[in-house]
């Protein structure tokens, strides 16, 4: 959970990867631990990428930035989006499984197969 001070700074670093026209232009995970990482164009450089790290819950760049940079921004919105868009279907899942149907008539008359 984010505090008032890191909600801002994320707000104000998000503002500034939209401005900036920043994107994730790459996504995988590293070999030696299997950790997310997501390549994060830099605005200043057209051939430089930095990459975000997810780990144990933490967005880690490797920028020179210290506080909450763009590039986590990005990640983060990125990352929230996923988790939205898997909520979304998982819920729409449920909701087809348990379907409402109208109730069957009951009827207490003998019947028979044979006529």
């Amino acid at each position: 959970m984010l505090n008032h001070q890191e909600a801002l700074e994320l707000e104000r670093a998000t503002a500034r990867a939209a401005r900036e026209g920043t994107t994730i232009i790459g996504r995988g995970r590293r070999k030696a631990d299997g950790v997310r990482v997501f390549a994060v164009a830099s605005s200043r450089d057209a051939t430089r990428a930095y990459l975000v790290a997810v780990e144990t819950g933490r967005l880690v760049c490797e920028c020179p930035s210290r506080k909450v940079c763009k590039h986590r921004a990005i990640v983060h919105a990125a990352l929230v989006a996923e988790a939205t868009a898997r909520r979304v279907a998982r819920e729409a899942a449920e909701a087809a499984t348990r379907r409402e149907s109208a109730p069957l008539r009951s009827n207490t008359r003998p019947f028979s197969l044979y006529r």
